[in-house]
This record gives C-alpha cells, sequence and structure tokens, in this order.
C-alpha cells in the first residue's frame, strides 16, 4: 500500500501550458500535466525558480495522476501587448524597466495575442513518489495546506476559486485513492460503492489500476522539467483511461 497526496483544482479559469505556452496563441491543455502540478507543489513548499536543482529534483521524483470532473469550457481572451526591441547585453529586472527604456520607448511596437483558458473546469490530482524528492507527501500536503508563495493554476491570472483539500491517503492504485478522498471529503453516498460514472484519468505509469491496460491510450507528452533555468522540458508516457462505474451503485446524491 502507498501512501498518495490528494487534492481538488477548482477555479474560474485555468490554463495549463502546453508547446504553444508563448507567443501570439497561447493555448491550454484540457488537463494540467505534471509541469504544472509540480510547479503549483513547488510554489506552496517555497520553492522559487531561482532554486533550479531543488525544482528538478522535485519534479522527476514525482507521478501524477488527474482526474477531470468537469472539463469546463474553453474561453479565448484578447490582449494588445507592447513589446519592445531586443537589447544586446541590457538586462531588464522587470516589465515596467524594459518598457520604459528610452532606447526602447520609441521602438514600441503592439501585438495581438489570444490566450485560452479553461472556465469552470475541476479537477482532482493524485501525487505519488518514485524517488527521494527532498520533501514527502506529508510536507507537501501541509504546504499545500498553507502555502508559502501565491499558488495559481496555470497562469498567475487564475488564482483557485476553492480550497485545494489535500489530504494523505493509503490506497492500494490511484483508482483506490480517488475513491477513498472522495469518501474523505464526502463527496458519495456512505456505504455505497465506488462513484466513477465514467470519470476520464490521465496518469503516470505506474498507476496501478487493474484492468484498464487493454482499454488505455498511451501519449507522449513533454511537460517534464530538466532544466528550469532555460525551461527545458523532457519526454513522459501518460495514460489515458475511464474509471467505469461500479454496477453495484444504483443511486447517488448529485
Amino acid at each position: 500500500m502507498r501512501k498518495y497526496l490528494v487534492f481538488t483544482l477548482r477555479g474560474p479559469m485555468q490554463s495549463w501550458g502546453t508547446a504553444s505556452a508563448v507567443g501570439e496563441v497561447r493555448a491550454s491543455a484540457g488537463r494540467p500535466g505534471r509541469s504544472g502540478v509540480m510547479g503549483l507543489v513547488a510554489a506552496a513548499l517555497g520553492i522559487r525558480r531561482n532554486d533550479p536543482d531543488a525544482l528538478e529534483i522535485l519534479h522527476g521524483a514525482a507521478r501524477i495522476a488527474v482526474r477531470a470532473d468537469a472539463s469546463g469550457e474553453r474561453m479565448i481572451d484578447y490582449h494588445t501587448v507592447q513589446t519592445p526591441p531586443s537589447v544586446r547585453k541590457v538586462t531588464y529586472h522587470t516589465r515596467r524597466d524594459e518598457l520604459v527604456n528610452k532606447v526602447c520607448k520609441e521602438q514600441l511596437s503592439t501585438i495581438l495575442s489570444r490566450r485560452e483558458y479553461l472556465a469552470g473546469a475541476a479537477f482532482t490530482v493524485c501525487v505519488w513518489l518514485e524517488a527521494d524528492a527532498g520533501y514527502g507527501v506529508d510536507d507537501m500536503r501541509d504546504a499545500l495546506a498553507r502555502p508559502r508563495l501565491a499558488l495559481y493554476l496555470g497562469r498567475k491570472s487564475c488564482p483557485p476559486g476553492f480550497p485545494l483539500l489535500p489530504e494523505i491517503v493509503p490506497a492500494d492504485n490511484v483508482a483506490g485513492a480517488f475513491e477513498r478522498y472522495d469518501e474523505m471529503r464526502g463527496e458519495r453516498c456512505l456505504n455505497a460503492g465506488p462513484l466513477f460514472t465514467g470519470s476520464q484519468v490521465w496518469s503516470d505509469a505506474g498507476h496501478g489500476v487493474p484492468g484498464v491496460e487493454e482499454r488505455s491510450t498511451v501519449y507522449s507528452v513533454r511537460d517534464v522539467l530538466t532544466n528550469s533555468a532555460r525551461r527545458q522540458f523532457a519526454m513522459r508516457q501518460e495514460h489515458h483511461f475511464t474509471l467505469r462505474r461500479n454496477p453495484e451503485v444504483e443511486h447517488v446524491h448529485e
């Protein structure tokens, strides 16, 4: 039996990085990936970007599974963004420093930026460790309950709209962890079977859920942080499957 960290991600808006995380069109993935989830956990623990070793160790040791409780609706927000020309050998410490620079100020151009968000989405996230991360899942649970840095759901403009409700759940596999978490948070009927009514799950390998391998789809996704300073990411295998509802459950309180 393994210890899992399980928590919720709910907010008016979420936006999870994809290959188009920069540029004029900034799309959102349909669910949080490992980079987004562990970036949020790192912020809760107080790990900053100027500590790349701690970030890379944490990202490499953790594994995640994400259950979609509400997929939400995609929303496009249009921005006009001022962009100064690049200046060699000049370092700007803030956006303001860049925009008020005398050389750049007269050469500002304006571009249209389209940013995609998930409106009204909700996810339940399960995290476990496959190696020493420098922190245990208990440390992560405590940090998510009392974060040291501000948390946001993919973008700084997307704060959580609901408490994360982190819990440590002992279970045999990811499905058991989700089920036990729902029991603990009152998300299902007492004394009823598992509430999985066709829930979609995206998981790292090692989820341990029996009977899903033959009906799961495996994707290759690039969201494993390998170089924090250069924002470089490696590939991982993501398993997509459906958790079926227990046929013995006859009714569910909505």
